[in-house]
């Protein structure tokens, strides 16, 4: 997943086979007497003129993988950043903050020399104790869990929820596609269970505690460092598509700090507007996103999540 791009553009000079077979530079910054050797005056300077459109540039991104993914569909998953180098002009437009690919390449010590991209969400497959992922036999799994089929069909539907269509508002966005619902749960056992049972569908799911604690514990939104001018990650980086639980179980009263205010903030926007708030400073940056939205309370949520069904 793209989490952030180095602010100065590389260069390198392209490169070609000679006729003895060794590779030598055709650009810029040519060695001139083995440019010259053999040519006459004319095609001497020709060879040796300085033109910097020969000079190309390749663009450096920092990635990492996608955080959330669920035990079965993580394989060889790390937290740690890597240098992807992109050489090609038609890769550059795609690799954007946010967006999730599977890279190939060649690795040196400076990062992946990008080759090849595409995109590696794999498809939701359901296992455990679940059937394989046929609403007939899920179905019935939730109307036990959540003690209501009409709200079990509801949580189906949150599953397979996507935007199809955007239009932004000041104080709402029309999200056509878009159904986050809220759950009221009796107690902790049965929250874990419809995680767990998101994980066993989705490729990713992402579980936020909204309590002062919790908003307090982690940055959900990124922000660019003022004295370095990189971009510090957030937790609500995420690759599109991946659940998000809104986790109000534990909410209890308590003082909210100044970075679990923000934190509050960003979850209302992403609620709103589907989008990701990113601060650099002197203005603010809002990237649309994907999440589908589950939220679990105990009584009525803080959030304003349009749907709030009771479980029974």
């Amino acid at each position: 997943m793209i989490v952030g791009e180095e602010q100065e553009d590389e260069y390198f000079l392209p490169v070609a086979l000679s006729k003895s077979g060794d590779w030598q530079n055709v650009g810029v910054f040519r060695d001139p007497e083995a440019a010259a050797e053999g040519l006459d005056d004319e095609e001497s300077m020709a060879a040796t003129s300085s033109s910097y459109k020969d000079l190309l540039p390749r663009k450096v991104f920092l990635a990492r993988s996608p955080p959330g993914w669920s035990s079965w569909a993580a394989t060889g998953q790390t937290s740690e950043r890597l240098r992807i180098v992109v050489y090609d002009e038609r890769d550059y437009g795609q690799c954007r903050l946010g967006r999730t690919f599977t890279f190939y390449g060649v690795y040196a010590g400076n990062g992946l020399h990008l080759l090849h991209l595409s995109d590696p969400l794999p498809e939701p497959a359901v296992s455990g104790s679940i059937a394989a992922g046929e609403k007939v036999n899920i179905l019935p799994y939730l109307t036990g869990l959540l003690g209501s089929e009409t709200t079990g069909q509801l949580l189906l539907c949150n599953l397979v929820s996507s935007i199809s269509e955007r239009h932004t508002g000041l104080v709402n966005s029309l999200l056509i596609g878009n159904l986050p619902i809220n759950l009221i749960v009796e107690d902790d056992n049965t929250a874990q269970k419809i995680v767990s049972f998101l994980q066993e569908l989705r490729p990713a799911v992402k579980r936020i505690e909204v309590s002062a604690a919790g908003l307090d514990a982690e940055q959900l939104l990124p922000v660019q460092d003022e004295e370095t001018v990189a971009l510090r990650e957030g937790s609500l980086q995420l690759a599109w598509g991946t659940h998000l639980v809104l986790d109000e179980t534990r909410l209890e009263p308590g003082q909210f700090t100044e970075r679990a205010t923000a934190n509050l903030k960003g979850l209302i926007d992403m609620l709103d507007h589907q989008h990701l708030a990113i601060d650099f400073g002197y203005q603010a940056v809002h990237l649309p996103c994907d999440y589908p939205i589950l939220g679990l309370s105990r009584s009525k949520p803080i959030l304003s999540v349009r749907k709030c069904v009771p479980s029974v």
